[in-house]
C-alpha cells in the first residue's frame, strides 16, 4: 500500500508540475501576443496571430524544412513609403526517438515593384548545406573581395550581375548589416531572416536594410527576363 501511495503521489507531482508549466507557458504567450498587439497600434501597422499561407511563401532558408512549419506572429504595415511583411517561422526537426526540437527565424519582407529570378547574397560558408533548390547555383563576381565575404546563390546570373554591379558590391561591402543578415530576391519580395522568435524593435532596422538594398538596385536588374 505504501508504494502505491508513494507511486500516486509522484505521479500527482507530475501532472501539476506539466500544468504548471503548460500554465507559464499560456500565460507568456498571451503576453507576448498582447506586447505585438500593442507594438503594432502604436506603428499603425496590423498583427495577426497565424497566417498559414505564409508557410510554404517563399523559397530557401530557413523554409522548407522540418516539420510542422507554421508562421505566427504575422506584422504588416508601412515604413518609408514600403510595405513591410514581418512573421515568424518555425519548423520542428527530430534528433533521436522521443527528442525533438523547434527552430525558429523572424522573417522581414518588403514587396519589388516586379517579380524577379532567385538570388541570394548572405556571408561566406552561411548555411551553405541548407539550400539546395533545383536551378540554383552559386556564382562569381570579379570582385575577389567580394567573392570572400559573401556566398552569391542565383537562378539568373545576369539578373546577378546586374543587381551586384560595383556600386552596389562596394555598398554592400562597407555596410556591416550585409554580414549580420542575408538577403534574398524571392519571387515578388526583397527578404531576410534571422535566427530566434521575432523581436518587434529589429523590424525598422531590418526593413530599412532592405529598402536601402532596394533603392540601390540599378534600373537594367527591372528588364532581365525572369
Amino acid at each position: 500500500m505504501d508504494e502505491v501511495m508513494t507511486l500516486l503521489t509522484l505521479v500527482l507531482i507530475v501532472v501539476a508540475f506539466a500544468g504548471a508549466v503548460l500554465g507559464v507557458s499560456k500565460w507568456w504567450h498571451r503576453k507576448r501576443v498582447a506586447a505585438l498587439r500593442e507594438w503594432a497600434n502604436q506603428q499603425g501597422w496590423h498583427y495577426e496571430h497565424w497566417r498559414p499561407d505564409l508557410a510554404e511563401r517563399f523559397s530557401g532558408y530557413p523554409f522548407g524544412r522540418g516539420r510542422r512549419r507554421r508562421v505566427q506572429h504575422v506584422l504588416t504595415g508601412t515604413h518609408r513609403g514600403h510595405e513591410v511583411l514581418a512573421f515568424e517561422h518555425s519548423y520542428t526537426t527530430s534528433g533521436g526517438r522521443n527528442n525533438s526540437s523547434t527552430t525558429f527565424h523572424e522573417v522581414v519582407a518588403v514587396p519589388i515593384p516586379t517579380p524577379r529570378p532567385f538570388l541570394e547574397v548572405t556571408r561566406e560558408h552561411f548555411g551553405h548545406k541548407l539550400l539546395g533548390l533545383v536551378g540554383v547555383h552559386d556564382l562569381q563576381l570579379s570582385n575577389e573581395r567580394f567573392n570572400s565575404t559573401f556566398r552569391i546563390r542565383t537562378s539568373n546570373d545576369q539578373f546577378a550581375r546586374h543587381v551586384l554591379n560595383k556600386d552596389m558590391t562596394e555598398w554592400l561591402l562597407a555596410d556591416g548589416r550585409a554580414r549580420q543578415v542575408g538577403i534574398r530576391f524571392d519571387g515578388s519580395y526583397l527578404v531576410t531572416w534571422r535566427r530566434g522568435p521575432l523581436d518587434a524593435d529589429n523590424i525598422p532596422a531590418d526593413a530599412d536594410f532592405l529598402i536601402d538594398v532596394l533603392e540601390r538596385v540599378p534600373a537594367p536588374a527591372w528588364e532581365t527576363t525572369a
